[in-house]
């Protein structure tokens, strides 16, 4: 009998059709079979399907996980062939995101989120009464997992593990130190120093009142050496015992919601673990809480803090995951100019760069010849103009300067050209009135300039044209993320706009006074204050618009790390507490305020046009909480979600 042999190409089943006249490449039934799919001679064979295996946490950590753990959602990643598995441990206070990888058949930890720990006090805490921080020390001890998890932004348990109050605090009445209550969150720390390594390595962990209370802290530790005390932080995953609704994975892109917390969205990469070290990425033993990788302009990693003496990249937090980032909230400040150099008056006003003068630029007394090119003379202008030693003047004899005949680039309408030397205030009753200089000659007219020694002649800054001589420009900024997610764009300024002194010319019915007199730009304040900027952000876009226009432009982007990204920044603000710096002015209760950010604009450059996609998207519109998620267009679209917040209305009586 001859055999029969058939392929499977097609991948079909029929069961409608006799077995003897199926066609090629159908079969008639098949159960745990695939048909293969390769490029090979076995394409359209039919061979087993692999059962499950079971996967053991042999990779892990000896008891890194507790036996109350439990897993809240997973997720297979098809293409690198892994599994991410969530999971909830309660009895370690610990979140994890673990990886298992089945080509080499490891499971590894990618995200931990150690929002509490156990720690022992290693000595005595050190206080001054009058000083509102103190600091108590730690030691590796038996628990160096936990001493190292420390980090700044934790605040203090109340009590420690027997139920004890922790602080106490002088009694004003000469008594013993009584207790000193306060609640979870209102004590946290602030920083750590490394003290040294005899008998064992030890740093001190230094404490302040949480800001909002503004409660002073004059005690101690109410504790011996040995006792122990609990540190929390914000959660990050935020996992609770409700199973995660949605998980999704796009490109590098872990993206999952629960219906509970905001939705997330982590960056692989973020978390590679770099030499083995404790302080990037996520280690491999997962004892230790993760980190998040962010480069700056020089692939350095970004440290959140100098003051911690191991000079850590960022720990987890959740802004670092959330779906959506923050936004700036507030527009730069633009400080105009009408120099180009962006030099002010006393005031901190436009400078004042025209002025007049007497004179006498010849050589005698009867004017027949100019002085010689090169020649130095003092002359005093007649107010206090903002000229600089290294100025050019340009001079014009009994004709003022205007718009409607300014024209620095033609010499031939101006009598002299001289440069600035050295100069010297005049004061009339402690008042700055005008302003003596030592000028030189460096260009005057073939014919003689004047034939009196008092002469009078009028004098401008030799500088370019004004920018945005005939428009209204306005500015804003965004923020890039480590992750290349842009930010929307903060609220524009008002527009760069100097006016200059009213000059109508009745023949043309035009008011000159109207033509834009800047010449520099500096943008300022968009780097917020340290406490409310988001610490992911390696780019900062200074964008640029027109009035006339729709198009929104990026004039400069400014890196983590450049001189204009930490440049001080010009606001002021008060005191949260009303004390007076001594960095100001006497009596005045503002301090400089920590923005920063500095660039300066004295040319009319347009670096790139901003996406059309990118000019609608005023705000982004993510989601309280959402249950549903799916990818529909390569874009992620949410369901079943709660959004906005009430509003609880009330009436005073």
């Amino acid at each position: 009998m001859p055999e029969l042999k058939r392929g499977f190409s097609k991948s079909r089943m029929n069961k409608d059709l006799d077995e003897r006249i199926i066609p090629q490449g159908e079969y008639r039934e098949a159960l745990n079979v695939q048909v293969d799919t390769s490029d090979g001679s076995d394409a359209g064979s039919l061979q087993t399907i692999l059962g499950n295996d079971i996967i053991s946490q042999t990779t892990l950590a000896t008891g890194l996980l507790s036996v109350s753990a439990i897993c809240i959602g997973s997720v297979a990643d098809e293409k690198n062939n892994s599994i991410y598995y969530f999971i909830k441990d309660e009895e370690k206070f610990t979140d994890y995101i673990l990886k298992y990888d089945s080509n080499k058949n490891e499971i590894s930890p990618l995200v931990v989120d150690k929002y509490k720990i156990e720690t022992q006090i290693y000595s005595s805490t050190t206080s001054t009464p009058t000083n509102i921080t103190t600091y108590f020390t730690v030691g590796n001890l038996n628990s160096i997992e936990n001493a190292t998890n420390i980090r700044p932004g934790m605040f203090i348990s109340p009590t420690d593990s027997n139920g004890d109050n922790v602080f106490e605090a002088p009694d004003l009445r000469g008594g013993n130190p009584r207790p000193f209550p306060f609640k979870e969150g209102e004590i946290f720390i602030t920083r750590l120093k490394l003290m040294g390594v005899s008998p064992i390595n030890y740093f001190k962990v230094y404490m302040d009142t949480q800001k909002h209370t503004r409660q002073m802290f004059t005690g101690g530790l109410n504790s011996s050496v040995g006792t122990k005390i609990f540190l929390s932080a914000e959660r990050s995953l935020n996992f609770t015992t409700r199973f995660i609704t949605a998980i999704n994975i796009i490109d590098n892109y872990l993206y999952f919601t629960d219906g509970l917390s905001e939705p997330k969205a982590i960056n692989l990469n973020c978390f590679d673990n770099i030499n083995n070290l404790i302080e990037t990425g996520t280690h491999p033993s997962g004892l230790y809480h993760s980190h998040v990788n962010i480069f700056d302009k020089n692939k350095e990693l970004i440290v959140v803090s100098n003051q911690d003496y191991r000079k850590r990249p960022a720990p987890l937090e959740e802004q670092y995951i959330t779906a959506i980032k923050k936004s700036p909230l507030k527009p730069p400040t633009v400080l105009l100019s009408n120099s180009i150099d962006g030099r002010f008056n006393e005031s901190g006003g436009p400078a004042v760069l025209d002025s007049s003068f007497q004179a006498n630029f010849t050589n005698n007394s009867s004017g027949s010849n100019n002085l010689p090119i090169g020649s130095n003379i003092i002359i005093e202008f007649f107010n206090a103009a903002d000229y600089k030693v290294g100025d050019n003047l340009l001079v014009r004899a009994s004709r003022p300067f205007n718009v409607s005949n300014n024209n620095n680039n033609d010499y031939a309408i101006y009598d002299a050209i001289i440069e600035i030397v050295d100069t010297e205030k005049v004061y009339i009753n402690n008042v700055w009135s005008a302003l003596k200089a030592t000028v030189k000659i460096k260009y005057t007219r073939d014919e003689p300039i004047s034939t009196a020694t008092n002469f009078l002649f009028f004098s401008t800054l030799q500088q370019e044209d004004p920018l945005y001589e005939l428009k209204f420009a306005k500015f804003a900024y965004r923020y890039k993320y480590y992750n290349g997610q842009y930010s929307p764009f903060s609220p524009f300024s008002e527009p760069a706009f100097m006016p200059q002194s009213f000059d109508y010319a009745p023949k043309e019915g035009y008011n000159l006074g109207m033509v834009n007199q800047l010449r520099s730009v500096i943008i300022t304040d968009f780097v917020d204050d340290e406490d409310f900027l988001p610490k992911d952000i390696v780019e900062i876009d200074i964008l640029y618009k027109e009035s006339n226009s729709t198009n929104i432009y990026t004039v400069k982007t400014i890196k983590y790390g450049d001189d204009e990204f930490n440049a001080f920044g010009s606001a002021k603000r008060p005191l949260l507490d009303g004390r007076i710096s001594t960095n100001t002015l006497p009596n005045t209760p503002f301090i400089y305020a920590r923005t920063k950010g500095s660039v300066k604009i004295d040319a009319e450059i347009i670096k790139a046009i901003v996406p059309s996609n990118q000019l609608i998207r005023p705000y982004d519109n993510l989601p309280r909480a959402a249950k549903a998620q799916e990818v529909v267009g390569n874009r992620i679209v949410y369901a079943n979600y709660l959004q906005n917040y009430n509003l609880k209305y009330t009436t005073n009586n």
